[in-house]
Order: C-alpha cells, then structure tokens, then sequence
C-alpha cells in the first residue's frame, strides 16, 4: 500500500512540474486605470487585453531550460499565452541567446527564449523579459502576433494583437532594450 502511495505521489509531483503555466488572464481595456489608458503607445486596429503577474512571470520562464539541454534532451518549459483572438495557446519554450555578447552584458537582466506551439511545432515563438517589460511574438503567416505591454512605465497589462492588425506608426515595445 506504501509503494502505491509512493508511485501516486510522485506521479502527482511530476504532472505538476511539467504543467503549463497559465500566468495570463483576459480582461476588458476598461478595467485598466486611465492613466494607463493615456500612456499606450501601441494603436492597433483590434488587440486583447492580458494581464499578469510579471514577478511570476519571471520566476517562471527562468525555471526554462536552456537551448543546448533543449536540443540534446528535448528539455522544454510549457507557457499559455493568449492569442488576438481570446483563445489560449500551449507553447514549449526553452532560453537561448539573442544578443550579441556586447548587448548582453550591458542589459543583463534581459532574458530570451523561443520555442513553438505544442499542437503545431511550424509555429515559433520569440519571447523576452526583463525587470521592466515582457514581449513575445508569434511566427505563424498571416496569423502571427504579438504581446507586447500595454503603457510604458507598468508591466502588469498587455495587448495581444496580430501583426495585420498594426499600422506601424508607433513605436513597437520589442525594438526597445528595456
């Protein structure tokens, strides 16, 4: 009876290590604070509006295991984002460099990862954070999109827009190093 108990116990323990994290929720603009509201600098024509934790969000894309374990183990963090059209999706993500060693030193605090979707591995995401802010964009053809914050100067609200949806004459958050 022991050994059962054991054998269920650790079988609960590693279904949820390996358990997606869904650390984002959708909310309506309106639940925004105004002053919000009047620092975004991102316009798009049609965009959801997430919020989330952006302490647990770091904690929990740094427990992502690197690009070289990913490639010799298959090693990959699970991550629920939100896509424009309210519907949640499962992406396998591990960390890898993106900036030049030079970049890199300078902004340290800046941690990047890519990855794909689960159900579709032809999908690739490209995600950063850093203290300040938190990004992801979404290769996927005409269906790509990106998350990217709301309002400079807070990182707890985002958009989750597709790229048809941009105009591109505002500044996009992912340009930014910071």
């Amino acid at each position: 009876m022991r050994k059962i108990l054991l054998a269920l116990s650790l079988l609960i323990l590693s279904i949820g290590n390996n358990a997606a994290q869904q650390l984002f929720t959708k909310v309506q603009e309106s639940s925004i604070s105004a002053s919000y509201r009047s620092q975004r600098s991102i316009f798009p024509k049609a965009a959801v509006f997430i919020k989330t934790n952006h302490e647990d969000l770091i904690d929990v894309l740094a427990k992502s295991p690197s690009e070289k374990k990913y490639k010799a183990k298959r090693a990959s963090k699970e991550l629920v984002l939100i896509n424009p059209n309210g519907q949640y999706e499962l992406f396998k993500i591990f960390e890898t460099e993106m900036m030049e060693s030079g970049l890199k030193k300078k902004y340290s605090e800046i941690k990047t990862y890519k990855g794909f979707l689960k159900s579709d591995p032809s999908v690739n995401i490209h995600l950063g954070i850093g203290k300040n802010n938190f990004y992801a964009t979404v290769d996927n053809g005409d269906l790509s999109y990106s998350i990217d914050r709301y309002a400079k100067g807070q990182n707890e609200f985002y958009q989750s827009y597709f790229h048809t949806d941009y105009t591109g004459e505002e500044e996009l958050s992912f340009a930014q190093c910071g």
